[in-house]
């Protein structure tokens, strides 16, 4: 976890500019239960996932402080059974438990741009689309080239990065974001809280821009990001790729692509392709269903891991939500053979409190 020099000091932070300025509090919560069915050839498992997401944030006047904790519970990780590279679980944490603070950042906004400053998930505002992040495997969300990069990944889930981002508004159909973070650095990997020190390495960085179109019937996101670890004296990484996103709405129909390109690197994603569909009010006023296809390229090898998954999601109440996904994944990388998963996820979120 973080230490409490860090922590304390955002507090003080907190409390000295909300008492000066007039202010607003939010709180986020969000629990996630999935229970899986892993089949390959040769094994087959009944594992589960639990993820809590707990957050809040105070604005003050031009200052917005966010403040995130997680915990985790799990008796493995999906992806060890299945053998595959991309992670089929947008929320697997490799088979951990942890409870930690995840996210810790200061927002300073002056008319339309915004920067921001401390522990933060680029996921969350990188490399997005709305409709693609229903399905429940992980290159729905962030593209596989660039979730795959690095040693433990970019600063995204579940491993933010200490570093700063910027956020402007050009007007109200475009946006330009950048971000410049710390990548979790191997000798500072500790297992048991998934959590990474500062330490603020010229040749250690994770950086990207993008720019973001949206409009009442599309959005596209066009991106750019390099990485660069050195592990060792004798062991320098380093990769770098474009991305676009592309998602359009027509009625309850909305079909996504998202394309990305990296230079190869062994065992790693170099290509990413996605393409899909969501359905809104498929049978009432409250469900959803999608249907999604990954074509992933790995290493020099010419490996193409496939993963085609079908999702259904229906609002049983207020803040409560149960999801059915079935995944079937083709060359899984790390053993070559076809991997199945059944998922079902119950969601509950903070609407179920209020």
């Amino acid at each position: 976890m973080f230490r409490k020099g860090p922590i304390l000091f955002f507090i003080l932070l907190v409390a000295y500019t909300a008492s000066a300025t007039p202010r607003s509090v939010e709180w986020d919560f969000n629990y996630i239960l999935d229970t899986y069915q892993v089949s390959t050839p040769s094994v087959s498992k009944t594992l589960s996932i639990g993820s809590l997401m707990t957050s809040g944030e105070v604005t003050s006047g031009e200052h917005r402080y966010h403040m995130s904790a997680q915990g985790a519970h799990s008796n493995g990780s999906p992806s060890e059974v299945a053998q595959d590279i991309q992670i089929l679980s947008n929320i697997d944490m490799e088979g951990e438990e942890t409870l930690k603070i995840y996210e810790l950042y200061y927002s300073y906004q002056i008319q339309d741009f915004e920067l921001s400053l401390g522990w933060q998930d680029l996921s969350n505002h990188f490399n997005r689309l709305a409709a693609s992040e229903l399905l429940i495997h992980s290159s729905f969300g962030t593209s596989a080239d660039l979730g795959n990069t690095g040693f433990y990944g970019p600063s995204i889930y579940p491993f933010p990065g200490f570093g700063l981002k910027a956020n402007h508004r050009i007007n109200e159909k475009y946006q330009l974001r950048f971000a410049i973070s710390d990548p979790l650095n191997p000798q500072s990997f500790r297992s048991r809280s998934l959590q990474s020190q500062v330490n603020i390495d010229p040749d250690n960085y994770f950086a990207i821009f993008e720019i973001k179109k949206s409009v009442t019937n599309y959005q596209w996101n066009m991106g750019a990001w390099t990485y660069r670890a050195e592990a060792s004296s004798f062991l320098d990484f380093q990769q770098s790729g474009i991305y676009f996103d592309w998602e359009y709405y027509i009625a309850r129909w909305t079909p996504f692509a998202k394309i990305g390109l990296a230079n190869k690197r062994p065992l790693r994603v170099h290509q990413s392709w996605v393409l899909g569909l969501k359905r809104s009010q498929v049978f009432n006023s409250r469900d959803w269903i999608s249907i999604g296809i990954v074509i992933a390229p790995i290493d020099q090898q010419e490996t193409h891991e496939k993963v085609f998954e079908v999702l259904y999601k229906r609002q049983l109440a207020k803040g409560l939500a149960a999801l059915l996904s079935f995944q079937s994944i083709e060359q899984a990388f790390f053993s070559q053979q076809r991997a199945q998963a059944l998922t079902l996820r119950i969601e509950i979120g903070k609407a179920l409190f209020l």
